[in-house]
């Protein structure tokens, strides 16, 4: 899951000075073509492929290493790493970045809560 907005501005507070996480990210262009088809659910797999009695689930885990898996995943979230824009935060009079320069990307990881790669 994606962290938190918060969260990444202040990682980017602490270790990129002076810049700022970009609030609107440009909207993803539309598909060019739309779904074919639609793959069935997993219950209706499980019944297909393990059986109605099936003791295991689709990973193939038994109920009670499921069960710690379950409680180990709610223990803490998990943050994914993602890539996310920044610019400095003093821009000219006229709304542009210094220079005619862009916006700069970041890797940020999520469960370690800093910045892992930067571009340029």
């Amino acid at each position: 899951m994606k962290a938190p907005e918060k969260k990444v501005q202040k990682a980017v507070e602490r270790e990129m000075p002076g810049y700022v996480v970009r609030k609107k990210p440009r909207k993803a262009r539309q598909p060019a073509a739309s779904t074919d088809a639609v793959s069935p659910d997993l219950e209706t797999l499980k019944k297909k492929y393990l059986g109605d009695d099936s003791e295991t689930d689709a990973a193939g885990m038994p109920p009670p290493a499921r069960a710690r898996a379950q409680a180990k995943a709610k223990a803490k979230p998990s943050y994914d790493d993602e890539i996310v824009p920044v610019e400095p935060k003093d821009r000219s009079r006229d709304g542009r970045l210094p220079g005619g320069a862009r916006a700069k990307r970041v890797v940020y990881s999520g469960d370690a809560d800093e910045i892992i790669g930067r571009q340029g």
